[in-house]
């Protein structure tokens, strides 16, 4: 992964992990699309418990292995998200940021392609609707609905969150046509996903749900 990302870059995967970690919420994450030349950065953020189904330190054989299963998902990009673009983009690299880590740990280099026939599959199901949007417009969402820090974790007190983090690397400058949330079919507790996309020319907003999961830009 490079050293410098470019100012933009940077100052985007800041503001979702800041996001991210200024209220704790069940069931909501953070996604983070940034353009620079000819290469993508994707930031995903959730919280612990909708990834391994608790929070804190796993203490039982079964938590292990529900962390461990949880680690590989986030760990897929596919698993994720689908992004299409004007040309096919190779996942290069990825690096699961996560409390107790101690830091970045990085993954094997990947083969994943991504890009022009990315999203093709991912049709608007049921109650997805067509999303489309022009870089720029920010939608206000009700976030009535959603069960935040003081929900009954069991026995574990410690709240956390994880992070992933992948570059992809494109033959030309990469143009993003349409973003496909499949975090909500990998992890079903997952209800909403702030999706952010900073290119050098624009930076835009929306909330996707399981319902409405597509986010078409052009």
């Amino acid at each position: 992964m490079r050293a410098y990302w470019g100012v933009g870059v940077i100052c985007l995967v800041a503001s979702t992990a800041a996001a991210q970690n200024s209220v704790h919420e069940h069931g909501a994450a953070r996604l983070g699309i940034a353009t620079e030349g000819d290469q993508v950065f994707v930031s995903f953020s959730v919280d612990e418990y909708t990834v391994y189904g608790f929070e804190g330190t796993p203490s039982t054989d079964l938590e292990r292995a529900s962390q461990a299963e949880g680690r590989g998902k986030l760990e897929d990009f596919a698993a994720l998200v689908a992004i299409k673009t004007s040309g096919s983009c190779a996942v290069l690299s990825g690096g699961l940021v996560e409390a107790g880590l101690g830091g970045l740990r990085p993954l094997s280099p990947l083969a994943d392609s991504v890009g022009a026939d990315e999203g093709d599959d991912h049709h608007d199901h049921d109650g997805h609707g067509d999303d489309h949007d022009h870089h720029g417009d920010h939608h206000d969402h009700d976030d009535d609905d959603h069960h935040a820090h003081g929900d009954d974790h069991g026995d574990h007190d410690e709240h956390g969150d994880v992070s992933v983090q992948f570059t992809l690397k494109c033959p030309g400058e990469p143009k993003i046509e349409q973003i496909a949330v499949t975090a909500f079919e990998t992890f079903p507790g997952l209800e909403k996903v702030t999706t952010t996309l900073l290119t050098q020319t624009n930076q835009a907003e929306r909330v996707l749900t399981s319902n409405r999961s597509v986010w078409r830009l052009r």
